[in-house]
């Protein structure tokens, strides 16, 4: 190899996955964590719906998590180009309403949200 070539790391998307099973252990982390990107995300308030859970919250086929806050929310540009890619600098540079330190600890990305429901 010639000194001064330039390489990149390319790593294959199976890596996502990885990383998000390693960061996001089970569901109630899963959970905690939607709950904190609501914060991050400037809402003044969280209102989370669990439909269809038997007594014990043991999920079913019909089960459902439903979580609304009034939080700014992504724009399609942010969702393409930095929620799906993982580790954009954008969450650092964005100005945010309320002087308040981002509680969000991993962030969720798409692998991540496999802990949540029944899609892989």
């Amino acid at each position: 190899m010639k000194v001064g070539n330039k390489h990149r790391i390319r790593p294959y998307a199976r890596l996502l996955t990885m990383l998000g099973e390693q960061l996001i252990k089970n569901e109630r982390i899963a959970l905690i964590e939607l709950i904190k990107n609501c914060y991050d995300a400037d809402a003044d308030w969280v209102k989370i719906i669990f439909e269809n859970f038997d007594t014990a919250f043991d999920k079913n086929e019909e089960s459902k998590i439903i979580i609304e806050d009034n939080g700014h929310g992504m724009t399609h540009d942010i969702i393409v180009n930095h929620w799906l890619n993982p580790a954009t600098p954008e969450k650092l540079t964005r100005k945010k309403k309320k002087a308040q330190t981002a509680k969000g600890r991993t962030g969720l990305y798409p692998s991540q949200y496999t802990k949540l429901s029944n899609f892989t």
